[in-house]
């Protein structure tokens, strides 16, 4: 097992899965952070799951790789470890936003006065 190319997999899904998380459940702050306008704030969410499944499936296919070749002599002070846990916290707060999100109460916003509903 190559633990670097181990490890950069996992930091290529670490990336993916934080992209993930920002424009599925940021993704209005980060079109304001970056002074989108409106058309361009909705196009965000597709352009960046797309960039993010790229990138996720890049880094397994960098991690099988990983761990398909044989060990190296400069992999010997790599770690694994703290990559590994911090993609497992990330997967933690993924499904923690998603299920708070399922929970939390619909906003109303309430119609100016003159305003009509189209029916």
């Amino acid at each position: 097992m190559r633990k670097r190319l181990v490890r950069n997999g996992l930091r290529f899904l670490l990336a993916s899965l934080v992209l993930i998380i920002l424009v599925s459940f940021f993704h209005g702050e980060v079109a304001s952070l970056l002074s989108l306008s409106v058309t361009a704030g909705q196009g965000l969410y597709g352009k960046g799951i797309f960039w993010s499944a790229v990138i996720g499936a890049y880094g397994v296919i960098v991690t099988v790789l990983g761990f398909v070749l044989s060990s190296d002599r400069r992999d010997a002070g790599i770690k694994i470890m703290p990559v590994f846990l911090c993609l497992v916290c990330f997967v933690a707060l993924f499904f923690y936003l998603l299920v708070s999100s399922f929970n939390s109460p619909l906003i109303e916003q309430k119609l100016s006065p003159g305003t009509s509903i189209t029916i």
